[in-house]
């Protein structure tokens, strides 16, 4: 995987700045309108762009805070972003769980995004499906 600032690795750039802004307006300039998102509270089935819109800006008011590392290109049309989401715990305290999100790009926008717990698992996702991450 690239470290580069590639064009695929910018545009995840970019779509960390929103999501840790909630700029709703941003992230549906940066999402594909044909596009299929997995959020992390928008339940099994992915969402479209307005749906993912509305997940994602939410995020704000969350019990739990997301943190993001460095994007990592896969390839032209692919992209890999670690992070870290803390989560409340029953009788008190948080526990924290490592995350991936795998981005993959078409026309410029991000068109499709998964969430594994293991880079590995996101990774074998795409090498499996494709840029469609097996979303119809």
């Amino acid at each position: 995987m690239e470290n580069a600032e590639t064009p695929a690795v910018r545009l995840a750039l970019r779509l960390i700045g929103c999501l840790e802004r909630a700029d709703g307006d941003l992230l549906e300039e940066l999402l594909h309108p044909d596009g299929r998102f997995a959020a992390l509270t928008g339940g099994p089935a992915p969402l479209d762009r307005a749906g993912a819109v509305r997940v994602l800006v939410g995020l704000r008011d969350a019990p739990y805070r997301v943190t993001y590392g460095v994007p990592q290109a896969i390839d032209d049309h692919a992209v890999v972003i670690p992070g870290r989401l803390l989560t409340p715990i029953s009788g008190g305290g948080e526990v924290l769980r490592q995350r991936v999100w795998l981005c993959t790009i078409r026309d410029g926008r991000i068109h499709r995004i998964i969430h594994r717990a293991r880079e590995h698992d996101a990774l074998v996702v795409y090498m499996r499906e494709g840029p469609t991450l097996g979303m119809p």
